[in-house]
């Protein structure tokens, strides 16, 4: 929640500036937004929640053919990060490649990286809602889901590097809001594209934050049941919520949001943490379970789930130690 709902807020403060510095106090209203409407029984709808969805992949991906084919052309704009002020500044001495600062930098960008290729193994929560074959068709929306993915993160990061685009100290004007502006330029129409890229950012987040006032209290609740969270975490409200679970939520986000200072860049460790202990658990469990099958390409399926065990522990251990530091 915290982290959806800061990098929303982040993005509709590269649209409009002067809502930076109220940045802490939109996230705050927002999760508070979130929290009566998720007590008064607010439901989650599919296609109310795929709108936000396809709008963001298609914009992106708009932006992404553009901006290649303007590069292609050869009228594709850059920035000089040398002369934007509040932008991290990692030297440009070729030197400094071999120095540890950018050897950990790079570790960091490997790390939170990773965090953003998250959100697609959902599918396997899910599968028994498909069509049959309930596996096939899983895997075909796994593949999908994988190759947008991958898609927008090589485009966005190819861009990223062709226009200059840096980031702000300030979390804002982010990456995506500085590539958009350059490619799409400063039109009438160019600026209704960046909007419409800022808009379709900000609601895939905001309702990205909430879906997780809807996963929250069910797993409490499970958990709870199995006595291993207090017996009040299933209690429903009026509305036939978990109402405890909810305002657990809501103070620990607002929590992490008050001392992170709403900060995406100081969130991300801290998400990529809880997310990557899971992925080292499941990946190593995993793996032992296929070693003591007898079955056939057991082989190939320990290697595979040892391999991502091992590479989800290094990004929690890069994670862990660059939070600390």
């Amino acid at each position: 929640v915290a982290v959806q709902v800061a990098a929303g807020t982040a993005a509709v403060a590269s649209a409009f500036p002067a809502i930076g510095a109220y940045k802490l106090e939109v996230c705050i209203g927002v999760v508070l937004v979130m929290l009566i409407g998720n007590l008064r029984g607010i439901k989650e709808a599919g296609r109310a929640f795929a709108v936000p969805t396809y709008l963001f992949a298609g914009s992106v991906l708009l932006m992404i053919v553009v901006g290649l084919i303007r590069e292609v052309i050869g009228n594709l704009p850059m920035s000089d990060p040398h002369t934007m002020p509040g932008v991290y500044q990692l030297g440009s001495s070729t030197s400094g490649i071999l120095s540890w600062v950018m050897i950990f930098t790079l570790l960091r960008a490997f790390a939170n990286g990773g965090a953003s290729l998250t959100g697609i193994e959902a599918v396997s929560d899910a599968v028994g809602a498909f069509h049959p074959p309930e596996g096939v068709n899983a895997r075909r929306v796994l593949v999908t889901e994988g190759i947008i993915l991958g898609a927008l993160v090589a485009g966005i990061s190819w861009l990223a590097h062709a226009t200059h685009a840096t980031p702000y100290l300030s979390g804002y004007p982010t990456v995506l809001a500085q590539e958009a502006k350059l490619i799409f330029g400063h039109t009438f129409f160019g600026q209704a594209l960046f909007l419409l890229v800022q808009a379709a950012t900000m609601l895939i987040l905001y309702t990205g934050g909430n879906t997780s006032f809807n996963g929250f209290p069910f797993l409490t609740s499970y958990v709870a049941g199995d006595s291993f969270l207090p017996r009040w975490m299933l209690k429903r409200g009026h509305r036939l919520v978990f109402s405890n679970a909810i305002i657990l939520l809501t103070v620990t986000s607002l929590a992490l949001l008050i001392v992170k200072d709403a900060d995406v860049t100081s969130l991300v460790p801290l998400y990529a943490i809880g997310v990557f202990t899971a992925f080292t658990m499941a990946g190593f469990r995993m793996g032992k379970d296929y070693h003591t099958r007898r079955e056939s390409g057991r082989r190939r399926k320990v290697i595979i789930n040892f391999s991502a065990g091992t590479l989800s522990l290094s990004r929690l251990a890069i994670c862990a130690v660059g939070d600390v530091t």
